[in-house]
């Protein structure tokens, strides 16, 4: 069955819905159901007056977090105002090859806030409204909690990402329970409940009021209401981290897109003040703060680019390191051989910013005021080192460098460097004999001709590593594609730097691309022609690239 479990409002339902019924003997109100804001969840009031949440994960996978939000929720204060979970509801869909989960809570006839949780007008919110929350958050920030659900490592990763070696100290020294997603969208007038409990769990103080600051920046009367109802908490050193934390996430998200939030430039202003507030505040003794909490494992599961080997330049540069200065944001010594790459690092001029996410993985940040270089570091013994590299000048993706030289070129001059890379693309290796390609990745090579032949497309196979393939197809019209796969993977990556469209004339194109094998062997040879300024997805063509499998982006320029 063919299932987007993210298209809910598009999927034939009925049997699940009937399913629904059965279990809770409700009946479904089927004409006012309400699908969540990412089309993965949808709601039903019911004939008893109540409401049923329906969710989805993939069968077989580990349970996240999330899973166990509404369940663990239940044990909270009752100050702290909130539906109350009646039962639930879990089974297999061996067709749909997924988990259902329905939950049965009271009906709350009480409206969002705002339903997309970013406030364009002032609400009309009585004292008695605010007095309300400020209980329910208070009550749920002193109850005990065994879930994180901000740990110190993203806090420390998310800034980093941003504002560099800026922020000297992201360590929190205040943990607080919070809800963890808190936005006027989840938030509800004239009885305040708090909605969705999905994430909640141990994070940095001040986290939920932080949280509702950032989606109130748009109006500053109401943004000035939350600082003042919560002063105490996001005047705090772990509050100010927290509200900085929100502004990064901002940043990050929507600096490079065609259209971005709204919020963007606020989130850059308040950055500016809030990262001077920091500095100018001396944390506390690092044994006088509570340990912060880790982060599951399973939970932060997620699909990374490829890793390349540490290139052959880069390691003939590198020599024994001269100190042990290299430690990460627990104080642990750095192995010797990242050691040795961090003090290359250092000959460029500018110091990396360093954070540990496991005992075998790093990440390392340089950064100026216009350019940022973010390496992902993967090390297990001896000199058995990979890297995964991202540039960013003036907040556009650049790909990757090779060298330290050519870091050091690129700080000390982005202008020339953007200049003379713009428009090009990596030097593949001689096309290899499709005998030679490996069987799962010959039969999309054999698809992908078969289909280009009318059209007069010559596509390719080139061997980048032992387990990286390249599929290539050079148009007729000057279009060159260019799509990486690993023997096993149907899917690329946004950042990955094999994997491009070109056409003279125009800005290198990358794109997103999803678990639809079939979609991109036909993209190779059927995609639309994207003009110059284009954004957004291709349109299907002669069988082309399905609708919801490929997002062309101009904002992403290649570099090699």
């Amino acid at each position: 069955m063919d299932f987007d479990g993210f298209k809910l409002h598009s999927q034939t339902l009925d049997d699940v819905f009937i399913d629904v019924e059965a279990s809770f003997d409700v009946c479904l109100d089927l004409d006012r159901m309400v699908f969540g804001t990412r089309g993965a969840t949808v709601g039903f009031p019911t004939d008893n007056n109540t409401w049923v949440r329906l969710s989805w994960r993939e069968a077989g996978k580990a349970v996240r977090r999330s899973r166990t939000g509404p369940d663990s929720a239940s044990q909270l204060p009752d100050a702290v105002m909130r539906p109350r979970l009646l039962r639930s509801h879990r089974w297999s869909d061996p067709n749909r090859v997924v988990e259902w989960r329905a939950d049965e809570s009271d009906m709350i006839t009480a409206q969002a806030v705002e339903p997309s949780g970013i406030v364009h007008s002032l609400p009309d919110l009585p004292d008695a409204w605010w007095r309300s929350l400020t209980t329910s958050l208070s009550a749920l920030s002193g109850s005990p909690a065994a879930r994180v659900s901000v740990p110190q490592e993203r806090v420390t990763r998310c800034i980093n990402q941003v504002f560099g070696s800026e922020v000297r100290n992201t360590e929190v020294d205040e943990w607080r329970t919070a809800h963890g997603e808190l936005h006027w969208g989840k938030v509800t007038t004239p009885r305040c409940y708090l909605l969705d409990w999905e994430s909640w769990g141990v994070g940095p103080r001040g986290l939920d009021a932080a949280s509702l600051w950032m989606m109130s920046l748009l109006v500053p009367a109401l943004a000035e209401r939350v600082q003042a109802q919560f002063a105490s908490d996001l005047t705090s050193r772990s509050g100010l981290l927290s509200q900085l934390l929100v502004c990064a996430h901002v940043i990050n998200t929507h600096r490079s897109k065609l259209n971005p939030s709204p919020l963007l430039g606020p989130a850059r202003r308040e950055a500016g003040r809030l990262i001077e507030a920091l500095e100018s505040q001396q944390p506390s003794h690092p044994a006088a703060r509570p340990q912060p909490p880790t982060e599951n494992s399973q939970a932060m599961v997620r699909k990374q680019p490829p890793h390349y080997p540490l290139s052959t330049e880069v390691v003939r540069s590198l020599t024994a390191p001269t100190e042990d200065r290299w430690r990460d944001q627990h104080g642990r010594l750095a192995p010797p051989f990242v050691a040795a790459f961090l003090d290359g690092l250092a000959r460029t001029g500018y110091v990396p910013v360093i954070e540990a996410t496991s005992s075998t993985r790093w990440t390392v940040t340089l950064a100026t005021n216009r350019v940022r270089w973010t390496a992902d570091v993967k090390y297990r013994s001896g000199k058995h080192m990979k890297i995964r590299s991202q540039l960013f000048v003036d907040d556009g993706e650049h790909g990757a460098v090779d060298t330290f030289e050519e870091l050091a070129e690129v700080l000390r001059d982005p202008d020339a460097y953007v200049q003379r890379n713009r428009g090009h693309l990596p030097k593949l290796p001689p096309a290899v004999p499709a005998a030679v390609v490996p069987p799962d990745i010959r039969k999309h090579l054999v698809d992908a001709s078969r289909k280009s032949r009318a059209a007069g497309t010559a596509v390719t196979a080139h061997r980048i590593t032992e387990q990286y393939w390249i599929l290539r197809a050079l148009r007729t019209d000057g279009l060159d594609i260019r799509i990486g796969f690993r023997p096993g993977v149907g899917n690329t990556w946004e950042q990955d730097p094999y994997s491009a469209i070109a056409k003279k004339g125009q800005r290198d194109l990358t794109w997103q691309l999803f678990n639809n094998i079939a979609a991109l062997v036909d993209m190779l040879v059927a995609l639309d022609d994207v003009e110059e300024g284009h954004s957004g997805r291709p349109r299907k063509a002669q069988g082309g690239a399905r609708d919801n499998a490929v997002e062309a982006r101009r904002d992403s320029v290649i570099r090699v």
